[in-house]
């Protein structure tokens, strides 16, 4: 995240935060999926179904007093690598997040028969660690565990952020 430091001035906040308060409630657009992020402002939204599918090593904070600073960024950047390889081969995605060592997807799937892929992805990345697993291990690499989580309902999109200062993300 960047940031641009700018002095923090209360009277503006208060003015911001009875701005948004106060903004129509009509600017909620229902849609059939979901839309690029350039058409979302900060004053409009859309309801969309999707799906979505996070990735979490399990204990990974006990990784570091195992292995040596080299050994834990080649496990990382092996697993961040091949989870979103794996997610962004399947079409219906539409976003590829990574937090810490969270990867997740946001999924596009109006329809209960498009999750298919979504647990056909998970279902693969399982496998994924597994052969993984056996490649650390053969490299003196501790091995993982994963979470891996599902959802699947309709969400509301909005642009949040601090308008004007380019730090913003989609929620």
């Amino acid at each position: 995240m960047e940031s641009n430091n700018m002095k923090y001035d209360y009277l503006e906040s208060v003015k911001r935060i009875d701005e948004v308060i106060a903004s129509s409630d009509n600017s909620f657009e229902e849609l059939g999926s979901i839309p690029s992020r350039d058409k979302l402002t900060f004053t409009n939204g859309f309801y969309v179904y999707c799906s979505s599918l996070f990735v979490d090593i399990r204990k990974s904070s006990e990784l570091t007093s195992k292995h040596n600073t080299p050994k834990l960024a080649k496990l990382f950047r092996t697993y961040t690598s091949e989870v979103i390889a794996l997610i962004n081969g399947d079409p219906n995605c539409a976003e590829i997040n990574v937090v810490g060592d969270c990867v997740s997807g946001i999924f596009n799937t109006p329809n209960k028969r498009d999750l298919d892929s979504t647990f056909g992805d998970a279902f693969s990345i399982s496998s994924l660690i597994d052969i993984m697993n056996y490649k650390f291990k053969q490299n003196g690499i501790t091995e993982i565990t994963v979470g891996i989580g599902l959802s699947y309902g309709r969400a509301l999109m909005v642009k949040a952020g601090y308008n004007g200062s380019g730090i913003n993300e989609v929620i």
